[in-house]
């Protein structure tokens, strides 16, 4: 159907037939819910006229690179209507669910593990990659950070093994909300997201080869056994050589380790922080527990938002009451690192007497 000379005209026919719950479905599972296909025609149109309009840098021509990957563009944009339907939550402590989208391709047309896996990718990827997007129109200050976006491609790539098609469905996903037959402006904002990531030389990311490995890392950490610490210590040379692409010598990248190894014993490892929040969102996390503290859950929230401001990416900056929250995040610090937790604020401190005048 979507292998053929004509994938657009077999997604219309399903669309105009009515046929979509019945073909791109999980038949093994009750439907819990029912995605939104009021504009799917969008979608399908959008593949289609990003496809007419392919040109050497063009975002089809950056994002579709194989005859594979075409088949993927169309199973992505089949599954689209499916980004409207939240997904699915585990329990804590739990094994992450599958997007339903997934379940969809898995058992509904019976696609092979390597696209139930891009699938997967992208849809959990789907609000990071268009977060960055916007950062990038907003010239937010960490977009030009090439080990921080760098990594995060890397990532993405680890997850799907294709990271571009994921930023194909984050395109998708954005026509099907904003319903709007003219694709100019979406076009543009990617296309902008697209030229900011060549230019920063990130687009193969992924498979840029590591100038440090395991065995060189042990040999200058003296350690014997490799372990968990061998990933996270690797992923800090790496984040050493995105900054440093020109440099060959790589003590830098060692000396990098043993000082992150100090430093994080001051902050918590990434995966178990939030995806994203705001300085709001910390202000009432960490004062919460106000009226019943003690010194252990003083120094946990620290710990906590410590970690959470050093992973700045993930702030929101759009929260209406950032400077509020600001204000009270410091108050609240100062009173946990004073001995004695007293602090004066300047609305409440005392005038200074002016001198009298001389007569």
């Amino acid at each position: 159907m979507l292998k053929g000379k004509h994938p657009r005209e077999a997604l219309h026919l399903i669309d105009r037939l009515g046929l979509y719950s019945v073909i791109f479905t999980d038949p093994t599972k009750d439907a819990a819910s029912s995605p939104a296909v009021e504009n799917w025609k969008l979608v399908y149109d959008c593949l289609e006229t990003l496809q007419g309009n392919k040109t050497p840098g063009s975002i089809y021509d950056t994002l579709v690179r194989s005859e594979d990957a075409q088949f993927v563009a169309w199973i992505l944009a089949a599954v689209t209507p499916w980004s409207s339907v939240p997904l699915p939550e585990a329990k804590p402590g739990a094994k992450l669910l599958l997007p339903y989208a997934t379940l969809v391709g898995r058992e509904g047309i019976k696609v092979n593990n390597k696209i139930s896996d891009i699938i997967t990718a992208a849809f959990r990827n789907l609000d990071e990659i268009t977060a960055l997007r916007n950062a990038i129109q907003k010239k937010e200050p960490y977009v030009s950070e090439r080990d921080t976006l760098g990594m995060m491609i890397r990532r993405w790539d680890w997850q799907g093994k294709n990271w571009r098609l994921e930023v194909l469905l984050a395109i998708f996903v954005e026509v099907l909300n904003k319903a709007q037959a003219d694709y100019t402006e979406i076009f543009a904002s990617w296309q902008t997201f697209i030229d900011h990531l060549e230019g920063m030389g990130l687009m193969n990311a992924p498979s840029i080869p590591p100038k440090v490995n395991g065995v060189q890392l042990m040999k200058a950490l003296e350690i014997k056994k490799a372990g968990a610490w061998m990933k996270p210590a690797l992923d800090v040379c790496m984040e050493w050589q995105l900054r440093n692409p020109d440099l060959e010598d790589t003590d830098g990248a060692i000396e990098e380790v043993k000082k992150r190894k100090e430093d994080d014993r001051t902050t918590l490892p990434p995966q178990t922080l939030p995806k994203q929040f705001s300085l709001a969102q910390l202000r009432d996390e960490v004062t919460s527990s106000d009226r019943n503290k003690n010194k252990t859950d003083e120094f946990q929230n620290l710990l906590i938002l410590n970690s959470c401001l050093t992973n700045r990416e993930r702030l929101d900056r759009d929260s209406s009451d950032d400077n509020e929250a600001a204000i009270d995040l410091l108050v609240w610090t100062s009173r946990a690192i004073l001995p004695d937790g007293s602090i004066i604020p300047q609305d409440d401190a005392p005038e200074a007497k002016k001198p009298a005048r001389r007569l």
